[in-house]
Formats: C-alpha cells, sequence, structure tokens
C-alpha cells in the first residue's frame, strides 16, 4: 500500500462502528506494531459521528479499494438500509396494531 492509495476498513479497532468503510494511506509505520510489524495510518471519516480521524492499522484490518469493490461495498450498504427499512415498516406496522386493539 502506498501513500494516498484508497483502501477498505475492513475491522477497526478504534471505531467499531466504522468498518466497511473507504479511507486513504496517509503514511505507513514500519515495525510499530505489535511484535515488530507493520501499521498503516489511514485517513477515513467516521460515520456516527461524521469527525476525521487518522489512525493505524495491521495490513490485515485493511483492503485495497479499486472501482469494483467499491461499487460492491456500496451495494452492500444500500441493501442493509433497505433491510433496516423493511424493520422499521414491520415494528411501526406491529406498534400500530397493538394501541388499535388496547
Amino acid at each position: 500500500m502506498k501513500l494516498d492509495d484508497m483502501v477498505i476498513i475492513r475491522r477497526n479497532p478504534h471505531h467499531s462502528e466504522a468498518e466497511d468503510i473507504v479511507g486513504t494511506v496517509k503514511g505507513c509505520l514500519p515495525g510499530e506494531g505489535l511484535g515488530g510489524s507493520d501499521l498503516i495510518d489511514v485517513c477515513y471519516k467516521n460515520p456516527m459521528d461524521g469527525k476525521i480521524y487518522t489512525m493505524p492499522f495491521g495490513p490485515g484490518c485493511l483492503d485495497i479499494a479499486d472501482e469494483g469493490s467499491v461499487v460492491s461495498l456500496a451495494e452492500y450498504h444500500e441493501a442493509l438500509a433497505e433491510h433496516h427499512k423493511a424493520l422499521a415498516a414491520e415494528l411501526r406496522n406491529l406498534t400500530g396494531s397493538e394501541k388499535k386493539g388496547a
């Protein structure tokens, strides 16, 4: 991974809610990780709080981002959003019918 490469953060030990998102490589920290492993500084925007962070990651937490992987990631998030909307509608219907019967 090189400086300014786009990566997909698959596992985020810093912010568990910020996984499967795209970030940008901002530096490499050779030997700085556990047991002398390499770390990679990645800049990303946390979708929950909107703040921008630069944090070190082990290479195993990251995948190289390319057009196909980013499109696939977007499709995954869209499908998940649709699923959650359907669940919310189901809950709304259940709650509405309970109120009517009370």
